[in-house]
């Protein structure tokens, strides 16, 4: 039981000082933020990543929000363990939305114009946004321009883009994702 409160007082210690951190740069971050690690932030936020109240950031998550780019995370959201968010637009994960370990969400990408090579080419984004009690499986892609709707449950390994319409309450994997059946 010592050892339970000891791992819990830990990840609220690195929530503080991740929290003193977003809060100097201007972010807004709300009561009982936890971080199982400190996260890795690859461009300075610049109070565009607002953190709502019971928030649980899980080991090695990686972080690349840039200046237009805007992270929103309500109450009660939960990343995984090895997350990786990236975005030039906007990500929002709404009230108990979570992700497990190994999660990719990319709202920017290259525009593969021909042209040009690949890295030279210039990125185009999208918003992300993750609606009340959706879930992300391990090792999945979310991809830019996808709406994850209320209570939906994306499978392990799979991948979401902005061509599939997904319905509420239902259950999807694979890659691309498609249909499985609809929570009961």
């Amino acid at each position: 039981m010592l050892l339970i409160y000891i791992r819990n007082a830990k990840y609220r210690l690195n929530g503080f000082f991740v929290k003193l951190f977003l809060l100097s740069l201007g972010c807004k971050v709300g009561k009982n933020f936890k971080c199982l690690s400190i996260p890795r932030f690859r461009v300075l936020p610049k109070k565009n990543i607002q953190i709502g109240d019971n928030v649980t950031i899980g080991y090695d998550s990686i972080f690349e929000i840039t200046e237009e780019g805007k992270l929103i995370l309500d109450n009660q959201v939960v990343i995984g363990d090895r997350a990786y968010i990236s975005t030039s637009s906007l990500i929002h994960m709404k009230f108990l939305s979570g992700i497990a370990e190994n999660v990719s969400i990319r709202g920017t990408m290259h525009q593969l114009q021909k042209h040009n090579p690949v890295r030279l080419n210039k990125n185009k984004t999208k918003p992300i946004i993750l609606e009340e009690d959706s879930s992300i499986g391990a090792s999945s892609v979310i991809l830019m321009g996808t709406h994850i709707p209320k209570g939906v449950f994306i499978g392990a390994n799979s991948v979401v883009t902005d061509r599939i319409k997904l319905e509420p309450y239902t259950i999807y994997a694979g890659s691309p994702v498609k249909k499985i059946k609809e929570r009961e």
